[in-house]
C-alpha cells in the first residue's frame, strides 16, 4: 500500500504536468492562430475553437494566449501554478508584472495575496482589465467578425441544402405529374418535404 509521501510525490509530479500541458496547449493554439493553420478546415480561428475544442472557453483561450506571449510568465508558471499565473495577467504593466511574479515566487504568495498585490498596482480599487482597453476592443471586434463570418458560412450551407432538397422535390413532382398522379398524392409529397425542411 502506498504511503502519504508516495501519494504526495505523485500528486506533485502530476500537478507539474498539468502546468506544462497548460503552457503547451497555449503554444499549440498560438501556432494554429498565428500561422493560419485553422484555415485548412475552418473559416476562422474562433470557429476552429468552437468546433474542435468546445471545452475551452474563449476567455480561457484568450488568457492562455496572453500567458504564452510573455516568456517570463511561461518560465515562472511551473513554480506558480495555473491560477496564480492567470492572476498575474491582470497587471497591465509588464515591468510591474515581472516584479510581482518574482515576489510571488520568492515569498510563496497565495492566489489571494496576488490579487491584493494586483489591486495595489491600480489606482482604482476595482479589478483591472486583463489588458489595455484598446487591445481588448480589438480582440472583441475580431472575435465578433469571426463569429459573423462563421454564421454567414453556416447560413450559406443551409441555403444550399434547402436548394438541393427543392431540386429533388421538383424532379419528383415533375415525374409524378407526367405519370398523372392525383393531386392529393402531390400534396402528401409536399407535406413530407415541408416536414423535412423544418
Amino acid at each position: 500500500m502506498a504511503t502519504l509521501t508516495d501519494k504526495t510525490i505523485k500528486i506533485r509530479y502530476m500537478s507539474k504536468n498539468i502546468v506544462n500541458n497548460f503552457i503547451q496547449i497555449g503554444k499549440e493554439l498560438k501556432e494554429v492562430r498565428d500561422t493560419d493553420l485553422f484555415k485548412e478546415n475552418f473559416l476562422t480561428f474562433t470557429d476552429y475553437l468552437h468546433k474542435e475544442h468546445p471545452q475551452l472557453s474563449d476567455g480561457f483561450v484568450f488568457r492562455l494566449l496572453k500567458v504564452v506571449e510573455d516568456e517570463k510568465l511561461v518560465a515562472s508558471a511551473p513554480k506558480l501554478g495555473i491560477t496564480k499565473t492567470l492572476e498575474l495577467l491582470y497587471v497591465p504593466d509588464r515591468e510591474i508584472r515581472e516584479e510581482l511574479t518574482e515576489k510571488a515566487i520568492k515569498e510563496d504568495l497565495t492566489t489571494k495575496d496576488i490579487r491584493e498585490e494586483v489591486k495595489k498596482t491600480k489606482i482604482s480599487p476595482e479589478r483591472p482589465p486583463l489588458i489595455d482597453t484598446e487591445e481588448e476592443r480589438k480582440f472583441k471586434l475580431l472575435r465578433e467578425y469571426d463569429l459573423f463570418k462563421g454564421e454567414v458560412k453556416r447560413i450559406n450551407e443551409e441555403m444550399k441544402e434547402l436548394y438541393d432538397k427543392y431540386i429533388v422535390w421538383n424532379e419528383k413532382a415533375s415525374k409524378y405529374a407526367s405519370l398523372g398522379v392525383e393531386r392529393d398524392v402531390m400534396q402528401e409529397l409536399f407535406k413530407n418535404l415541408k416536414g423535412e425542411l423544418e
